[in-house]
């Protein structure tokens, strides 16, 4: 598939079709994570990692 990609002799519908086909094998998907966190209340920090792991990304928004 790369080799027919890059084939400049090809037409342009056969090469980005290959292309498309061969992305799922050169690129990676990327996954989401699930993090864990434990906080010590006694951190300056701590209040705020509470907030965004209540609020996510909406702190400081009004909405």
């Amino acid at each position: 598939m790369l080799s027919v990609m890059r084939e400049e002799a090809n037409d342009t519908a056969t090469r980005v079709d290959a292309a498309h086909k061969a992305a799922p094998f050169v690129h990676a998907r990327l996954s989401s994570v699930e993090a864990a966190l434990t906080v010590d209340p006694a951190d300056p920090i701590a209040d705020l990692m509470e907030q965004v792991a209540s609020h996510g990304r909406r702190i400081g928004h009004d909405t």
